[in-house]
């Protein structure tokens, strides 16, 4: 379950979820920065040389998305937009992720990101890239 909240510029997302009984491994919960989840911790990859399973599993997770959008240039056909944010998760341990992510969109049809994103506990650093419709 979750909730999302979109007020103007600011998006603010809460998700939880747990897996009743016994589970196996690739059915836990896998908090992290991936193209294929959509549990966005954005300072922990959750691949390790190419290899899935890296991230942090779990059999329940509570997760927080913050970011602020601004948009810093606006013309035609792309928009630039520079979005600072805040992650923060439970599974199994507290996790806390910042950092910052830039984003093009082309004529509204396809947008370009990298983001930069710093796990506060370990010191560890995390340039993500992607390309979305």
């Amino acid at each position: 379950g979750g909730i999302r909240v979109d007020w103007f510029h600011v998006l603010i997302r809460a998700r939880t979820g747990r897996v009743w009984g016994s589970a196996n491994p690739d059915e836990l919960f896998s908090v992290g920065i991936d193209r294929d989840e959509d549990l966005w911790l954005r300072g922990h990859s959750t691949t390790r040389d190419g290899r899935k399973g890296a991230g942090l599993n779990g059999r329940r997770y509570v997760l927080w998305n913050s970011e602020v959008s601004k948009t810093v240039l606006d013309k035609a056909f792309f928009k630039v937009n520079v979005v600072p944010f805040a992650d923060v998760a439970r599974v199994g341990g507290v996790y806390v992720d910042a950092g910052a992510e830039l984003r093009l969109s082309l004529a509204s049809v396809a947008t370009f990101s990298v983001s930069v994103g710093r796990d506060l506990k370990a010191g560890r650093t995390l340039v993500f890239t992607n390309a979305t419709r």
